[in-house]
């Protein structure tokens, strides 16, 4: 795993203790919430950090990508509806790409913010 997928992997952690403490109740260190900005940047350009050079080259190799992927994921559970704006605003400059790898980013960012904004 390279040093950027775990750096990410540091906040998924981070994101993942916050979530536990509000399934039960608990106080929150809002770590999440309070670095949201910073983190959109971090997850959303992670995204679009594909190793592979064709769509048929994805691969299981955990890098970048998949870790901001999840890292994503455990951030819409918490921020809810304040995930919507970012993600869209990510994905409309890159859905209409010509290159793949922007069209699957995407799309991608779309789909990890799939369980988190209340409906």
């Amino acid at each position: 795993m390279s040093v950027g997928a775990q750096a990410v992997e540091f906040w998924s952690t981070l994101a993942d203790i916050e979530y536990e403490r509000l399934l039960k109740g608990g106080n929150s260190s809002n770590y999440i919430s309070g670095s949201s900005e910073f983190l959109f940047d971090l997850v959303l350009n992670g995204i679009q950090r594909l190793e592979a050079q064709f769509e048929d080259d994805l691969d299981d190799e955990w890098g970048v990508d998949k870790s901001s992927g999840t890292c994503l994921i455990k951030m819409s559970k918490i921020l809810k509806n304040d995930v919507i704006q970012p993600v869209l605003t990510f994905a409309e400059g890159l859905i209409k790409s010509e290159d793949w790898k922007g069209r699957y980013s995407a799309l991608r960012a779309l789909g990890c913010i799939s369980e988190g904004p209340e409906r």
